[in-house]
């Protein structure tokens, strides 16, 4: 069984948004901090795309909601120093503190234990490649968007508690997220994902107009916070302002064990995730795992 250790958010670098002590902006709109801690924002759009993180007394790694801060920790090491040259290269085109990733297939070290490998067809830049997410954006663009895979997301209510009585399942995730307050979701589509075209389901959601604030260190009008982890501690994902996102979901085997994956293409609003959800589409779809489905 993949471990999924807790997500833990990176300290802040002089030269990035982030704020000491737990504040970190998620690119596009979403906000990734710590409880109890001033929060950094990145306000594009006029949108939020924000991934809370609360403090625990046990947090490790890097995660971070913000490329331009965060930092690659955790999961195992590269197979070889030539594997290491050729995936990692450093460019002055990708945001400070991220992973540089040029055009061609590169493979994750920590997300999937080093075995998730995509494509891309331009340089882009990662701000995660941990246990429990890997998360990646064309250079340069990570402000406005990004692409998130992430293993078995946990559903959290309206009170910041993961919903025990959802379903491990697609249907049951996505059934829930459909009937949550604060947030508005389009009917689930079928579709495949990844090179062995395996079958998932997605949909698009957004915050509602008349959503009511669900994180006291908002910097917005309202912060809905739906998502968690395994093992994350108080760590939550959500989102805010005009942010749209659109989530495939499907039910996999890995090693044996059940598992949900799932795959988040984040935009600033509904006309960037029409601009970005083609091109994150193909890397999607590039995508060579060891999962298979239930």
């Amino acid at each position: 069984m993949r471990g999924a250790g807790p997500p833990g958010v990176s300290k802040a670098a002089s030269t990035g948004p982030g704020l000491a002590g737990g504040g970190h902006r998620g690119g596009n709109g979403t906000v990734r901090r710590k409880r109890k801690a001033s929060v950094g924002i990145l306000l594009l759009a006029a949108a939020i795309v924000a991934a809370c993180a609360s403090n625990t007394s046990n947090e490790t790694g890097g995660r971070s909601g913000d490329s331009a801060t965060a930092t690659v920790e955790g999961g195992n090491p590269l197979n070889s120093a030539e594997q290491k040259a050729s995936s990692r290269v450093a460019s002055e085109s990708c945001t400070g503190g991220t992973v540089c990733i040029p055009p061609g297939s590169f493979t994750t070290t920590g997300f999937l234990d080093g075995q998730l490998t995509v494509t891309v067809d331009q340089t882009w830049e990662s701000g995660e490649d941990q246990t429990a997410e890997f998360s990646g954006a064309p250079a340069g663009s990570a402000g406005q968007h990004r692409l998130l895979f992430w293993m078995d997301i946990l559903p959290v209510d309206t009170t910041g508690r993961v919903v025990d009585s959802v379903p491990r399942t697609a249907v049951g995730l996505l059934s829930w997220l459909s009937e949550r307050p604060n947030v508005v979701v389009t009917d689930p589509q079928p579709t495949t994902i990844g090179a062995a075209a395996m079958p998932a389901t997605f949909v698009d959601f957004t915050i509602s107009p008349d959503a009511e604030n669900e994180d006291p260190g908002c910097p917005a009008k309202a912060c809905v916070l739906f998502l968690t982890w395994p093992n994350a501690g108080s760590n939550l994902y959500g989102i805010a302002g005009t942010a749209t996102v659109r989530l495939f979901v499907s039910d996999v085997v890995d090693n044996s064990e059940d598992h949900i994956l799932a795959i988040a293409i984040e935009a600033s609003g509904q006309s960037d995730l029409d601009t970005f959800a083609p091109v994150a589409t193909e890397v999607i779809n590039s995508a060579i795992w060891p999962l298979l489905p239930r």
